[in-house]
């Protein structure tokens, strides 16, 4: 087992060998290989002595998204490649004895990067879609609020008409009432002066002539 030193050194070692990958294409394989096995190395019976932290590399992948210069396209394309030679080349009788081992942890190491984007993409794609969702909700609460000011609107210009309509209803009942007030009366005065004027057929004149002046005094009351 590793003391924590040589842990930390060999972990410190593997990311500043990942972030080159993710710059550019790695050139030679075989000397990606040779950095490799600084960190991965095995014991008699062919144990890892040495485990990538899977923290690390989520660390690792926020790094390259914050760099501009790094991609984790070329990280991947260059963790494939090497991965595939040390593959050919254990096949190999002259291989090293450790390219099987450092094959299988390449392959996890390679596996473990390629979850973790996958996993950072996935978080992405979520927000962007809450936020989307945020975004219509703002709108619909927008033109909610839009439909109630303009309904609210809508009622108290309905109140007002339905006031003036009560006002006019009310207005028109007044002149009808005092017209037909008017026409009653004058009805009832024309009716009253006829009754009085046959009444007086044989009444002397002057008698006759203060009537015709009381019933010119009334219809002029009435008027």
């Amino acid at each position: 087992m590793l003391e924590k030193e040589e842990y930390r050194r060999r972990t410190d070692l593997l990311l500043a060998f990942l972030k080159k990958l993710a710059l550019t294409h790695f050139a030679e394989p075989e000397d990606a290989v040779k950095e490799l096995q600084q960190v991965y190395t095995f014991d008699d019976q062919g144990r890892n002595e040495y485990r990538h932290e899977y923290s690390r590399l989520m660390q690792l992948i926020s790094d390259i998204n914050a760099n501009v210069d790094m991609s984790e396209d070329a990280l991947l394309a260059n963790l494939e490649g090497i991965y595939e030679y040390i593959s050919e080349e254990s096949e190999k009788p002259e291989k090293p004895s450790d390219y099987p081992l450092l094959a299988k942890s390449i392959f996890k190491l390679k596996d473990h990067i390629s979850l973790e984007i996958l996993r950072k993409k996935a978080i992405e794609t979520e927000h962007s879609r809450m936020k989307d969702q945020e975004v219509k909700i703002e709108e619909l609460q927008s033109i909610t609020s839009k439909i109630k000011e303009e309904t609210k609107e809508a009622e108290n210009k309905q109140k007002i008409l339905t006031d003036q309509i009560n006002k006019q209803q009310i207005d028109s009942i007044a002149i009808l009432s005092l017209f037909s007030a008017v026409v009653l009366a004058f009805m009832g005065g024309i009716s009253f002066s006829g009754s009085v004027l046959e009444s007086m057929q044989n009444t002397n004149i002057y008698k006759l002539a203060l009537i015709t002046l009381m019933l010119g005094v009334i219809l002029i009351g009435v008027f």
